[in-house]
């Protein structure tokens, strides 16, 4: 075992833990100040994004997909519950 391996390991953690909180910081906040500078009628939130790190970059694309995937599901299901067909017409008319 190399010794450099066993004492940079516990500090990559820790330091991506840190960036990680920090990131979430930076987003309240700014999620807050939006919150109080404009009216936010809808926030979604896709369901799992919390599993997500900041260092998983590598799996940007498939979180996009994902969250895309799962709104497009979401206002479906919104707009048959409002009676909206495909076209944005309401489907009693």
């Amino acid at each position: 075992m190399n010794r450099h391996q066993n004492t940079t390991t516990p500090r990559r953690r820790r330091y991506a833990h840190i960036i990680n909180q920090l990131t979430w910081m930076t987003h309240a906040h700014n999620l807050r100040r939006v919150s109080e500078d404009f009216c936010i009628d809808l926030y979604l939130r896709p369901p799992n994004i919390g599993s997500f790190k900041l260092m998983d970059y590598h799996l940007m694309e498939r979180i996009v997909k994902d969250a895309y995937r799962w709104g497009l599901g979401l206002r479906a299901r919104v707009l048959s519950l409002c009676g909206v067909g495909r076209g944005g017409n309401q489907a009693n008319q």
